[in-house]
């Protein structure tokens, strides 16, 4: 009899181990997602690739919290997503130097931190878990060979740059400048920034086009302010020919392709948003992983526009 209850006890014992790690298995794993802001047309894109991931994968759980391009308030985020158990978190970062707070809050609760496509100085990128995203300098300088090779009778050049704080303004305009240096046919006649904001871009293509700058070249560092410059072409109605050059391939940017928008740069935001979570998942599973993980940037013009509609 005392045998059977021994046998019956260990039974229960063996059982419960069984249903305790059965349930733990059966927990998902919460990632964080901390996006610089929403409402960026490019970053929205960006989301629904992480999304994807999620539906791809029954185990994952995100959360996401938008930054609305505060990085004070990003860094507080930092924290909440970590209270709410994320175990990793992919950050769209508003400016790449807050990971310096960033990574010893992530540190000290033992939670890996990733950086989606902006990418930060050595230092910190030496911190960081890992990185996704596009080399920044290879979309300028695809930029400044399309102008060379489409463009041979040369032309002033206007550089419109995104949020100077962001690792892509910074080496998408340092591509352009470098590809054309030593050229005199193509001067850089001015810079601005224009915070990859559309409204912005409008504003100071208004204002090239209305001064003396004889700027013919727009080299814009991302979309939205390419598709500004193109609406203050085509308001200043000017008999000059224009060339407007966009970086980001968004569908919005594929829609004014040949309507004055010349060229596009697709740096694929849904694959940088999925592979984004897809590298923290390989962290907290302990799978192997690439640290830094570059995607290529491809050229779309009115020519081959078609393959890239959705």
């Amino acid at each position: 009899m005392k045998k059977l209850l021994v046998l019956f006890l260990l039974l229960c014992v063996v059982v419960g181990v069984w249903a305790s790690g059965n349930a733990e298995s059966g927990k998902k794993i919460i990632i964080g997602c901390a996006i610089r802001e929403f409402s960026d047309k490019w970053v929205s894109y960006c989301v629904e690739g992480m999304k994807k991931f999620e539906k791809d994968h029954p185990d994952v759980q995100l959360i996401f919290v938008d930054a609305k391009s505060d990085a004070a308030l990003q860094v507080s985020q930092i924290e909440t997503l970590i209270s709410n158990g994320a175990k990793g978190i992919v950050v769209s970062a508003v400016d790449p130097s807050t990971f310096k707070a960033m990574i010893p809050i992530a540190k000290k609760a033992g939670v890996f931190l990733t950086s989606s496509n902006g990418l930060p100085e050595q230092a910190i990128m030496d911190q960081l878990d890992g990185f996704v995203g596009t080399r920044s300098i290879e979309a300028g300088q695809m930029q400044a060979d399309w102008i060379k090779k489409n463009i041979p009778e040369g032309g002033k050049v206007g550089i419109m740059m995104g949020m100077l704080v962001h690792e892509a303004a910074q080496m998408r305009t340092k591509g352009v400048k470098d590809g054309l240096a030593g050229d005199p046919k193509y001067p850089i006649a001015a810079e601005a920034e224009g915070s990859w904001d559309r409204n912005k871009g409008l504003q100071i293509a208004e204002n090239w086009l209305q001064g003396d700058s004889g700027i013919t070249i727009f080299a814009c560092n991302n979309d939205e302010m390419a598709i500004g410059a193109v609406l203050a072409a085509r308001a200043a109605s000017s008999n000059k020919k224009l060339y407007i050059l966009g970086v980001d391939g968004t569908s919005d940017a594929l829609e004014f392709l040949g309507k004055g928008l010349n060229m596009t740069l697709l740096q694929d935001p849904n694959v940088i948003g999925y592979e984004g979570v897809n590298q923290v998942y390989k962290m907290i599973k302990k799978q192997p992983f690439e640290k830094m993980q570059w995607i290529s940037h491809t050229l779309i013009t009115e020519a081959n526009k078609a393959k890239f509609v959705k």
